[in-house]
C-alpha cells in the first residue's frame, strides 16, 4: 500500500521584502482558493475599482503580516509579482528532500 503523509511535507517557504522588511507568503488553503476564485468571478463588467479591491484583498490574504500602509503603497507591478510567486508551481519534497510522486 502507497501512503502519502501529508503531515511530513516539507513547507516551501516564500517571502517578500519590502523596505528591508521580509514578509512570508502564506499558503493558501482550498477554502482561500475558492474564496479568490468567487471573487474574481463575481466581477462582471469593467468595474475598475473592484477588480483593485479583489487584487488587494487577494495579496493581504497572502501576506497577512505587510501592514495596510504598505499594501498601498505597492505598484501594480509589485502587487502582480507577489500573486505570481505565490501561485509559482514547485516540486514538492519530503523531509529527506525526496520528491513526493
Amino acid at each position: 500500500m502507497k501512503l502519502l503523509n501529508l503531515d511530513t511535507l516539507v513547507k516551501v517557504e516564500k517571502a517578500v521584502t519590502l523596505g528591508g522588511t521580509e514578509y512570508p507568503i502564506v499558503e493558501q488553503t482550498l477554502g482561500q482558493t475558492l474564496l479568490a476564485i468567487k471573487s474574481e468571478s463575481d466581477l462582471k463588467g469593467n468595474d475598475t475599482q473592484k477588480q483593485i479591491l479583489v487584487l488587494k484583498k487577494h495579496v493581504a490574504a497572502l501576506v497577512p503580516s505587510l501592514p495596510e500602509e504598505k499594501l498601498e503603497s505597492l505598484t501594480f507591478p509589485q502587487l502582480n509579482a507577489i500573486v505570481e510567486l505565490a501561485g509559482e508551481k514547485v516540486e514538492v519534497k519530503d523531509e529527506q528532500g525526496k520528491s513526493q510522486k
